[in-house]
């Protein structure tokens, strides 16, 4: 884990965006192992900042997502 990601004071929605910021191109189940997450709480954080508006889904095949 990087270090300016880590810290008790980040909640786990602000380091999954650290992370994001990091690793621009990054999974699921890559977030999930990083961080000591189930896969089902990164997704419930990542809706909440897809919801946001802070970030976006992109296909690895590099198709749109509608």
């Amino acid at each position: 884990m990087p270090a300016a990601t880590t810290g008790p004071h980040l909640s786990t929605r602000e380091r999954i965006l650290f992370f994001l910021q990091e690793n621009k191109m990054v999974s699921v189940p890559e977030i999930s192992h990083a961080w000591g997450l189930t896969r089902a709480d990164v997704r419930y954080h990542l809706n909440l900042l897809i919801k946001d508006g802070l970030v976006a889904v992109v296909p690895r095949d590099g198709s749109r997502v509608a």
